[in-house]
């Protein structure tokens, strides 16, 4: 979801915890949230 330069991911149902990342575009938000997605464990992630 887009909401003004903000990218937020909250796939989990009803988990009370949301990821904002702040991003220039629509598609910069979709690129931040894919690599969310895909990240592992502990993981530390450069945008």
């Amino acid at each position: 979801m887009m909401a003004g330069n903000l990218a937020v991911v909250n796939d989990i149902k009803n988990a009370p915890n949301k990821i904002i990342v702040q991003c220039s575009s629509y598609e910069h938000g979709e690129e931040i949230i894919k690599k969310i997605k895909e990240s592992k464990v502990g993981e530390t992630l450069h945008f």
